[in-house]
């Protein structure tokens, strides 16, 4: 079945979405695709760049341990950690990341430190 699209020609912005044919108004484009994109099951979206569907990025998450680890914020923290024995490393690292809990991960777009 057949699946059409409305969007703005000068910005990509979607505009809206029909299964009866979209009459064509000034500043819109209108595409026929041969079927409805299931955006939720198949993990697609609207690009606006590319003004067609796209498949949706995959999340990524970032360890706040790989963080503390890495970032120059927490040097003194990782300068005390490397004095510790290889047996209370392991121990703080757990007790981190229990402490963490749930805000272990984080988006890209987030901040490092918690609020």
């Amino acid at each position: 079945m057949a699946w059409y699209v409305a969007y703005d020609t000068a910005t990509g912005r979607l505009e809206s979405e029909s299964d009866t044919e979209i009459a064509a108004r000034t500043g819109k484009t209108v595409l026929q695709l041969a079927d409805r994109p299931n955006i939720n099951a198949n993990g697609v979206m609207w690009d606006e760049s590319t003004r067609t569907f796209i498949a949706r990025p995959l999340k990524v998450l970032i360890d706040r341990l790989e963080d503390i680890q890495t970032n120059p914020n927490f040097a003194d923290f990782m300068t005390a950690y490397n004095t510790l024995s290889a047996a209370n490393k392991t121990r703080l690292r757990n007790m981190v990341i229990r402490l963490l809990g749930s805000r272990r991960w984080r988006n890209q777009n987030e901040p490092v430190e918690l609020d």
